[in-house]
Formats: C-alpha cells, structure tokens, sequence
C-alpha cells in the first residue's frame, strides 16, 4: 500500500515481442541496416534461419532503409504505442515480414522464457532497482518520483542503448551484470527527470 503524498518510483520490465520481431527478420533476411552508433542492436543472440532469398538483390536498399525506419520507430516510441507491428515504407520488406512472423514469434517464444518472471532471479531484481532509483532521486535532488521503462533484447555481446529518457534496452549480459546494470539504470532513472 501506497499512502497519497508519499514518495514512490516505477520500473517497468519487458521482453517485448515486437522488436524481436524486428530483429529475427533483420538476421533472417541479412539485411543491411545503416549502422547507427545510437540505435543499433546486434545480431540476436540464438540462431536464426537463413531467409535472406525472400528479398532480390536488387530491392535489398529499399527493404534496409524501410527495416531502419521501421527498427527506429519501434525503439523510440513509448510501451504501449507501437501499432505498428509491420514496416510502411516497402511493400517488400512488408511481405517478408508476414512471411516470416510466424517463424519470429515461434523463435521469441522459445527463447525468452528464462528472461521473464518468476524465471528470473526477482529477489535479486528488487533491490537493484530501487538502488538505483533511490540513487538517481538523490543525484538530482528530488522526491523519490522517478520512473524507467526497460527493454531485454536477447542479443548478442555486452550491449545496451537508451532511445529516449527514461527508457533502457539491454542484452542478457548487461542483465547478469550487477553493477553495470545498477549503473544503467541509475542512468535511466535520472535522465527520465
């Protein structure tokens, strides 16, 4: 129980679906996204099957610059937002992407089961998270009213990005990290104030 008045921080914790979807046709139709120091994301984590014939050569261009589009909208809009569950801009890319969501929502389901909870350790998430919410209300001297949203994305290497203040994306290996992932999220915390 809450009393009104009193201080409180919110955390929200995700493995989201539709930016797995993303990334599962992005490996599976190898393509070629512009590189982006602030939004990229690497290869997923668990292999992906080859799928890349579903786009000809000669349309590979339009179908990276709409996967873009398509990547940068889904991690930039806030939870709850995103209607749009397949690209605009390419009919290309859109067919492969109908093509290949079955297949992307069987490997998600597959493999995010041990990242959600109760599979995760939430005794040791707990005390992380209001660590660095306590710290992050501290550090920019307010009431204990912070929040964050944060995304797992289950890819590849130590790799973690933040789209939009208050908002984390993260690989399973910045999770199993303590300290990097108090860090991350003390971050996190301040810069949604």
């Amino acid at each position: 129980m809450r009393v009104a008045g009193s201080r409180s921080w919110g955390l929200t914790f995700d493995v989201g679906q539709l930016p797995h979807v993303a990334l599962f046709t992005r490996d599976a139709l190898a393509v070629q996204a512009k590189r982006s120091d602030r939004l990229d994301a690497p290869r997923l984590m668990h292999k992906v099957p080859d799928r890349s014939a579903l786009i000809a050569g000669h349309d590979r261009p339009e179908a990276a610059s709409a996967w873009q589009a398509w990547w940068t909208m889904i991690i930039t809009t806030p939870r709850g937002e995103t209607s749009q569950r397949t690209p605009d801009a390419s009919p290309t890319l859109r067919r492969a992407v109908r093509e290949l969501h079955r297949d992307a929502c069987a490997w998600f389901e597959e493999h995010r089961d041990p990242w959600i909870p109760p599979r995760r350790d939430p005794g040791r998430d707990w005390p992380i998270a209001k660590s660095a919410a306590e710290a992050a209300a501290s550090d920019r001297g307010v009431s204990l009213d912070v929040h964050a949203e944060t995304q797992l994305l289950l890819v590849d290497g130590n790799w973690w990005q933040r789209p939009a203040p208050g908002v984390l994306f993260y690989s399973p290996a910045v999770y199993v990290d303590d300290i990097q992932l108090l860090q991350l999220l003390r971050e996190t915390f301040v810069s949604s104030v």
